[in-house]
């Protein structure tokens, strides 16, 4: 088992070393956004569909939390590694999504719950992207209220996948693997 997905501590130095991805991938995902997601999640799998049609820009990528991609970034920036590793022996305990904006610059932020989703829909062009401008400034804790009770229903609601839809060539581009 890797360290990612193990509890207790770590040698930052070491760990952060161990989360970067090769050159050529990190290059790739440079001031991308990068949308870790519960990768067996019906309702999770519906929402990248959806940011899959409507994000012509291009800018968001997509990593299961169930890989090792997402486990290590997300590590990497503090996220507790004991829900990382809760959520990968039951994906129930998975209870967000997470969103690493501008990856790799300094820029870079870790948002999560209902920031990533405001975050993510204030990329998309047109409407969408408009409406997510116009939810930050409400109240967070609103949303996020709403999101947990989402979060608690998603498989009831969507049910549980073992893999995500059919994407395209086009759109697998933006999936990172392992």
């Amino acid at each position: 088992m890797d360290a990612a997905r193990t509890a207790g501590p770590v040698d930052a130095k070491a760990h952060m070393a161990a989360a970067q991805p090769d050159a050529s991938t990190q290059a790739a995902l440079l001031g991308k956004h990068i949308w870790c997601y519960d990768g067996v999640c019906g309702v999770c799998n519906k929402a990248v569909q959806f940011y899959l049609r409507h994000d012509t820009s291009g800018m968001i990528r997509y990593a299961p939390l169930q890989g090792g991609f997402a486990q290590r970034e997300l590590a990497a920036r503090s996220v507790s590694r004991d829900e990382l590793a809760a959520g990968l022996k039951d994906s129930a305990e998975f209870r967000t999504f997470y969103l690493i904006a501008h990856y790799g610059t300094s820029r870079e932020r870790l948002y999560r719950r209902s920031r990533a989703m405001r975050f993510a829909l204030s990329c998309l062009p047109g409407g969408y992207g408009l409406l997510g401008r116009l939810s930050w400034p409400l109240p967070s804790w609103l949303f996020d209220w709403a999101y947990m009770i989402v979060s608690r229903l998603r498989y009831r609601i969507a049910g549980k996948h073992e893999h995500c839809s059919l994407a395209t060539a086009e759109q697998r581009t933006l999936f990172i693997e392992d």
